[in-house]
């Protein structure tokens, strides 16, 4: 203890009046408080009381969490803020209330995380995957709150010791009684209140990771819903219309399915897809013949180019670009493709049964998904898809999707609808050209037909003459696509122009490049 009790007592007061008004408080009261971290307008309010009206879920998960933490409605807001804003910004800390300061900290570092700045190209601006992110966040959340009660707790007892101990040490001083004991109480006091800050500053860190975890598992949930939603053929457009609880019961549905592992595989198929789709958008040339006259410069011939760069011609080059009279390179363009509808002849007898790999999928489910990426590619060129499922000689059935419009329960039926029966090629295959024949009668663009099947079937040389003869007279193409089975296309060489083994389709990309740039 220092000879001069009363100086060290006093340095020590203006040290505890400093702390000792809570967590990150100023001793000055603000002339205002706020409640929330980050800064709300009318319309933040207003989205998120939208939100928390209209799905009853989400209302329930706040006020669960509210009944058992004060501050953690606000904290809620904090968290919506952080991910729908698109530029969420800090309250002040001198206007923050005193008991909102700790969850406070706990957003400034949740909302400095990579986590969160990933969940965020989700979330911003997009009430639904906001939500969604919230309500797969619940139990970190609450995690986070347990985190930081107990030190709350330590540190509001820690700080009313402080302040006990402030009162003693000011009447000790006034009084000149009992300095040393104060003055060693007071700096016991101080003491212990930074350690229970650290604690709750500790606590804050480890209630941002729990948060910081939930927000990853949340981005890869959205992700997964969307690949999911995707692989069904079911736009952004589609899903906007629909309301919260529709699109959760939607997603859950198609999840239940027993195809909800589509997601997964056409992923690999959706990409060549996709790659291709963007290959056909541009307007490339293959050649050149010849020369003709005119003003681009992209085009320009190799003489015009070598008086370009010539100062004596460079009055002569300039006059003719603005008549139009430089001699440039003519490209012929590719001819565009008129792409008609697709008719996907699809094996559901019960060979299809077959695991086809080490994941248990089978040759049925591959074969699905195969149909499932062309239902897609058809969707997004607004051409028309026509499913054509067989199995025995009077089993068969189809589906069709006019225009590329994809109705959810059509999908759903058609990749879960399964004969189990025996294998009969005959039927399917004149009704695929029946229904060539009648858009040709239409005038319409010609189909493509797709086959897919294990090849364990046996078809008549009249059969073979007869379909032969057919795809001629409406002149379209057939390609072959062998689900397992032996992959020697004993039957499907005669009834295709191209065969594909759908293990090439994993295994070697070129193949299934080769199906959607050729459909």
């Amino acid at each position: 203890m220092p000879d001069d009790t009363g100086s060290y007592i006093e340095e020590l007061i203006a040290k505890a009046k400093g702390n000792a008004d809570g967590f990150w408080d100023s001793v000055k009261p603000p002339e205002r408080t706020e409640k929330n971290s980050i800064q709300f307008d009318s319309f933040d309010r207003m989205s998120w009381a939208w939100m928390t009206d209209g799905i009853p879920a989400l209302k329930k998960q706040v006020d669960d969490l509210g009944e058992d933490f004060e501050t953690s409605p606000w904290a809620y807001e904090d968290l919506f803020g952080i991910m729908h804003k698109a530029d969420p910004q800090p309250t002040p800390e001198d206007v923050l209330e005193a008991k909102f300061k700790p969850q406070a900290l706990l957003m400034k570092m949740i909302g400095d995380s990579d986590e969160i700045r990933h969940l965020r190209h989700e979330t911003v601006l997009d009430d639904y995957n906001a939500a969604f992110a919230m309500l797969t966040m619940r139990d970190r959340i609450r995690k986070a709150f347990e985190d930081m009660q107990d030190a709350i707790a330590a540190s509001d007892e820690a700080n009313q010791a402080l302040q006990d101990a402030l009162s003693a040490a000011q009447a000790a001083l006034a009084s000149g009684e009992g300095m040393e004991e104060a003055a060693e109480a007071l700096a016991q006091a101080l003491a212990a209140r930074g350690a229970a800050q650290e604690g709750a500053e500790e606590s804050a860190g480890e209630a941002a990771s729990s948060i910081q975890g939930a927000a990853d598992q949340a981005a890869k949930a959205i992700e997964n819903e969307r690949s999911l939603m995707s692989s069904w053929g079911i736009g952004p457009g589609q899903l906007q219309k629909m309301s919260f609880e529709e699109r959760r019961k939607l997603a859950e549905r198609l999840n239940a399915s027993r195809m909800a592992k589509f997601a997964k595989m056409i992923g690999a198929q959706r990409l060549s897809a996709d790659a291709e789709a963007r290959r056909t958008l541009r307007s490339k040339p293959t050649r050149t013949a010849g020369t003709e006259l005119g003003n681009d410069l992209n085009r320009l011939s190799a003489d015009e180019m070598t008086k370009l760069a010539m100062p004596e011609f460079d009055e002569d080059f300039w006059l003719r670009y603005g008549k139009k009279r430089l001699r440039m390179k003519k490209w012929i363009e590719p001819p565009k493709l008129d792409r008609g509808p697709m008719v996907v002849v699809c094996d559901e007898s019960y060979s299809m049964n077959d695991r086809l790999d080490a994941n248990g999928n089978t040759r049925e489910m591959w074969s699905k998904a195969v149909a499932l990426s062309l239902c897609d590619t058809a969707r997004r060129g607004k051409r028309d898809f026509i499913y054509v499922g067989f199995a025995s000689q009077g089993e068969l059935w189809e589906s069709r999707f006019i225009g590329g419009a994809v109705d959810v329960d059509k999908v759903v039926e058609f990749t879960e609808h399964f004969f189990a029966g025996g294998t009969w090629y005959e039927t399917p295959l004149k009704h695929a050209l029946d229904i060539c024949l009648e858009y040709a009668a239409a005038r319409k663009p010609k189909p493509d037909i797709v086959f897919i099947t294990d090849d364990q079937c046996r078809v008549t040389d009249e059969f073979v003459e007869a379909w032969r003869a057919g795809r001629e007279e409406a002149q379209v193409a057939c390609y072959g696509i062998q689900v397992g089975g032996s992959g020697e296309y004993k039957t499907m060489q005669t009834l295709t122009d191209r065969q594909l083994s759908i293990t090439a389709l994993n295994a070697n990309p070129d193949g299934i490049t080769e199906l959607f740039r050729n459909l």
